[in-house]
């Protein structure tokens, strides 16, 4: 399953962190660059690991697959990206990942529901199209995840949540949205 590999990817990124003298900064950059260009093998890893997700995330969610081989190809090729960079990747891949995810759960509930095939598109995949939303995808697969700490999770969800209090509002109307269609296969009732 993808989450998984994604969650590989995340532990390696951790692994590579700890095992760095600088985490930041200039050092930190440098550092990279000279395990990279010395043929780190967890660099290696991690090269291929998020190539390969990306591919297989951009197929699963419809993505133009040719364009992003290509894309990905070029910009992988460069290993002596921060590793705060290649975890951004990473999370940006779970959350694509477990948004395709909880569509195609909602889309089976939709369908348990005995309304027929042809509603699909018009129906369901009407709603999930105007309510989906890559950050909230995000976090929701951070506050699902089991490999982090109620308080690493609060932290990461800090850096993606809106600031303001109108997108903040229209980001959580979307994350009840999309729970809903997810485990429902319907939006929520509104309330009166």
């Amino acid at each position: 399953m993808a989450l998984d590999r994604v969650d590989r990817v995340m532990q390696t990124i951790a692994k590579i962190e700890s095992s760095r003298d600088f985490q930041a900064g200039k050092p930190g950059e440098l550092e990279g660059r000279l395990r990279a260009a010395l043929g780190d093998a967890d660099y290696k890893l991690l090269e291929k690991e998020l190539a390969d997700l990306t591919i297989a995330t951009n197929q699963a969610i419809g993505g133009k697959t040719d364009a992003s081989t290509a894309l990905v190809a070029q910009s992988m090729g460069n290993t002596s990206f921060p590793v705060g960079t290649l975890r951004n990747i990473a999370t940006k891949l779970r959350g694509d990942a477990y948004g395709a995810m909880l569509e195609a759960k909602g889309a089976n509930k939709f369908l348990q529901l005995g309304l027929n095939e042809a509603n699909l598109p018009r129906g369901y995949k009407a709603a999930w199209d105007e309510n989906k939303d890559v950050r909230v995808y995000e976090a929701m697969a951070i506050f699902a995840s089991d490999r982090l700490t109620p308080q690493e999770k609060i932290t990461a969800y800090n850096k993606i949540k809106p600031t303001n209090l109108e997108a903040l509002n229209e980001f959580e109307r979307k994350a009840r949205n999309i729970e809903s269609l997810a485990n429902t296969g319907t939006l929520p009732r509104q309330k009166r």
